[in-house]
């Protein structure tokens, strides 16, 4: 490890509510990294359970632990955002409180956000099943210096728990959006990557686990709401920037409506028709194409 990122302090914001179960697996890999320079922020959004008990005994034994209790539920962006009011340190890293980060995830994304002059760093991750404890897949997004278009291409993404912020530029975007429902990673990487320069380190640095019952990603109903809130929010700018993105996203959105429950699909639909027109514009041309075609086969 260089002498010169030595001094340089990061903080952990890991979000919780009712995590006892899993929080400490998490806490533990924070704690064995090999990078020791972090303060670590647990910012509990109103658990009910024993998570403050158990968060407060790692507080004891280690200084860099520190619990903080929102006075209110504010959900996992506005636990975040009074995790980055609360930080000493230059750099942010954001972490769900049911993954798990390698020994060197710190170090090596630390020396490469520095060594490249970067603002923000990612690295590959590991996809786990919530259950079984199997690995699914993995996520291996290289993403270097503007990548702006890309995201919105819907060609590159980054997740909150693989990349560490220069906390500056979190300020700069005028921190996390709260009402954001869900996708919020896209959220604010699309603002991020406005005024950012980024760098990956090419390693698996994260086991990311999915499919737990209480994660957003599980909730058809709240993944919807959050595309929907993303088209609406950046339709104009997404039309002139990059119109087949946006298409693409309005059609994901209309796919994940068809796989949910018949009462609330046909609200979604007409949200996202009046969002999107064009989308049913692009449905109807389909159809066509579809009904014609079929018209010459029978001849």
């Amino acid at each position: 490890m260089s002498s010169i990122n030595k001094c340089q302090l990061i903080s952990i914001i890991i979000p919780t509510f009712n995590r006892e179960h899993v929080i400490k697996r998490t806490i533990n890999s924070v704690l064995s990294q090999t990078y020791p320079h972090f303060e670590c922020l647990i910012i509990d959004d109103f658990s009910t359970d024993e998570t403050k008990n158990l968060i407060l005994k790692y507080e004891k034994q280690d200084s860099r632990v520190q619990y903080i209790r929102n006075m209110r539920k504010k959900g996992s962006q506005g636990a975040r955002n009074t995790g980055i009011l609360n930080s000493k340190g230059e750099w942010i890293v954001f972490f769900d409180s049911d993954n798990y980060m390698h020994v060197e995830y710190l170090e090596c994304l630390i020396n490469k956000i520095i060594e490249q002059k970067a603002d923000i760093c990612t690295c590959f991750i590991n996809i786990f099943d919530y259950q079984s404890k199997i690995r699914v897949g993995s996520s291996e997004f290289n993403c270097q210096a503007s990548i702006h278009k890309t995201l919105l291409t819907g060609k590159c993404y980054v997740d909150f728990n693989n990349a560490i912020i220069k906390k500056n530029r979190l300020l700069q975007i005028g921190l996390l959006d709260e009402k954001c429902p869900s996708h919020q990673e896209k959220d604010t990487h699309i603002r991020l990557s406005k005024i950012s320069v980024y760098t990956t380190v090419e390693k698996y640095l994260v086991d990311y686990y999915t499919g737990a019952p209480d994660a957003i990603s599980s909730n058809f109903d709240k993944e919807i709401k959050g595309l929907l809130y993303l088209l609406k929010k950046y339709g104009f700018y997404w039309r002139l920037n990059c119109f087949r993105g946006f298409i693409n996203s309005a059609k994901r959105t209309m796919g994940l409506i068809n796989q949910s429950a018949a009462s609330s699909a046909i609200h979604y639909k007409c949200k996202l028709f009046f969002y999107v027109p064009e989308l049913l514009i692009f449905l109807l041309k389909n159809k066509a194409k579809s009904f014609w075609g079929g018209k010459k086969l029978c001849q």
